[in-house]
């Protein structure tokens, strides 16, 4: 149970956690230069805000099944994905943008991910104490990357390779405050599975089949639109059985036969995405590139660092209890730390609700301390000093990222802001001409950094604009700043628009940044929509 206390601090835990996650959001519309519209994107995962974005559009307009708008090979829809189709869906009927959409649906999902973080914690821990410092655990501890990462950086002289930076500094899914300021899909996918965790617990208990429906549901809810984690809850519920085992647990064949059920009602949604890969030479072409592989393992310990070790004591604490839900816990956490070096090609993705796990088993010993430390000191002494002390030594990594952002946004970090954080508005009105004038089938040639942009902000597709979405993305990487060299002849541009079925090219001022081609004079190019600063000529085949 939930005490009218509890609420009443869980409420404002809510909104001050969302106005920190959601205050670089806030600061960019507020300080956009002039002439610019502000993205949205982050510093964590620029290039996939509008991967989602795109899906979103293509349910504005009206498509139940989605392609993939980054590449120029031919398609048929064949991307079902019920969560950005329902977004697009709400959003129409609101009449949102589709930015809008995003944003309301990250601060609505972060409130909900936040309330069952909270309920979960009700499940491990009967004392107040202990469900306050877990649910701060699980959203603002993070790694001790932010401590590492200049010691990284002169070790690799500034050329650090992706499994040898922190975590807790980029992965946007491995922690929650991170989540809550990138995705709102990500915070959907945390929250289906900690229902799923919950649930599975629930049948281990003896509570009858309902858990197991509902853990299900949720699984085919999650899997429709997030498959990875079939790797992660499929550990899991192995685990589970065997602590269920070791418990001498008294049904241990209809706990079996109930997670069987549980997973059959999930299977469809794993078919579904093996058919993708399997048969669509689009999916495995995105599979093959799609790489995201945990960092070394040193890594790994430095990415979450004191929440780590407090992890493992408290798993000796809450082992010691001899209590079954305890013993579950202990049991995710391993099968969770297993996942996350699963022998498959996206086993980094398998981070996410780990951080959640290790937060419980940490605060049962971190409790133990502050116990300790109030039964010796004033109480003044301990409600400031060990919050503060908390803040960083588990929290550094989160006070980064955040401060990194902020200090673009507002100019006083001494380095250019990056080109994906505020739009031009010459491009978003180049890109709503593209949505309003032209039709689904035509393709767009532009720079990689445009074309990360038109899917998303105007539902239509483009040679290249994302390293997984594109196939073959960096041989049209080069061939693309080839296109823009003015030194290029004519011919080679017309065979390269022939092969890649561009209908358009964009000209402004990212496709200058390759080379000074800018389209005019060229006879088989026909202006179709100008800005002062950008240009989209129309391909005539004819000529």
């Amino acid at each position: 149970m939930i005490s009218p206390g509890e609420r009443v601090w869980l409420t404002r835990a809510i909104i001050i956690s969302l106005l920190l996650a959601n205050l670089p959001l806030v600061l960019g519309f507020l300080k956009a230069p002039s002439g610019t519209t502000y993205t949205g994107i982050d510093s964590t995962a620029p290039g996939d805000v509008n991967v989602y974005l795109s899906y979103l559009e293509q349910a504005r307009q009206g498509q139940l099944v989605f392609r993939d708008l980054f590449t120029s090979e031919p398609q048929r829809p064949m991307l079902f994905n019920p969560f950005w189709l329902a977004l697009g869906w709400l959003s129409s009927l609101l009449h949102l943008p589709g930015l809008a959409m995003y944003f309301l649906s990250r601060i609505v999902l972060g409130a909900v991910l936040l309330a069952v973080i909270y309920i979960g914690t009700t499940i491990i821990f009967a004392d107040v104490l202990r469900r306050r410092i877990a649910f701060l655990l699980a959203v603002f501890a993070s790694g001790i990357g932010a401590w590492a990462a200049p010691f990284i950086d002169a070790w690799f002289h500034g050329n650090v390779p992706e499994p040898g930076w922190p975590m807790d500094l980029w992965v946007s899914e491995a922690f929650t405050f991170l989540s809550l300021h990138h995705s709102p899909h990500f915070l959907a996918a945390t929250i289906l599975i900690l229902l799923v965790v919950w649930w599975l617990m629930r049948v281990v208990e003896g509570r009858g089949l309902k858990p197991a429906l509902y853990a299900g549901l949720a699984m085919l809810a999650l899997f429709s639109f997030h498959p990875f984690h079939a790797v992660t809850l499929g550990l899991i519920t192995v685990a589970f059985f065997l602590t269920a085992f070791m418990h001498h647990h008294q049904h241990l064949w209809r706990t079996l036969g109930n997670y069987a059920l549980a997973w059959l009602i999930a299977t469809p949604a794993i078919l579904y995405h093996a058919w993708i890969v399997l048969r669509d030479p689009l999916g495995s072409g995105r599979a093959a590139q799609n790489i995201l592989l945990t960092t070394w393992p040193g890594v790994t310990v430095l990415s979450y660092g004191f929440l780590l070790v407090g992890a493992v004591v408290g798993a000796v604490l809450l082992w010691r209890t001899t209590a079954l839900r305890s013993r579950l816990l202990v049991a995710w956490v391993i099968a969770h730390l297993m996942a996350i070096y699963a022998p498959v090609f996206f086993n980094r993705r398998l981070t996410q609700g780990l951080n959640i796990a290790l937060a419980l088993l940490a605060a049962a010993a971190v409790a133990v301390v502050i116990e300790r430390w109030r039964a010796k000191r004033p109480r003044s002494t301990t409600e400031y000093f060990l919050p503060v002390m908390g803040l960083f030594v588990l929290g550094l990594s989160t006070l980064w990222v955040t401060a990194k952002d902020l200090s673009v946004l507002l100019g006083v970090s001494g380095r250019d802001r990056p080109l994906y954080f505020y739009l031009q508005h010459d491009y978003r009105d180049a890109f709503r001409w593209l949505r309003n004038s032209t039709d689904r089938e035509v393709i767009v040639l532009s720079s990689p950094v445009t074309g990360n942009f038109i899917p998303g902000w105007s539902g239509r597709r483009v040679v290249a604009g994302h390293n997984i979405e594109t196939i073959r993305f960096e041989e049209k990487r080069l061939a693309i700043r080839r296109f823009y060299d003015l030194r290029e002849n004519d011919e080679w541009r017309r065979m390269f628009l022939e092969r890649t079925g561009a209908t358009h090219v964009v000209v402004g001022p990212w496709e200058g940044m390759l080379g000074a081609f800018d389209g005019q004079g060229v006879p088989y190019l026909r202006l179709a929509f100008e800005r002062p600063t950008v240009r989209v000529y129309r391909v005539d085949a004819g000529t």
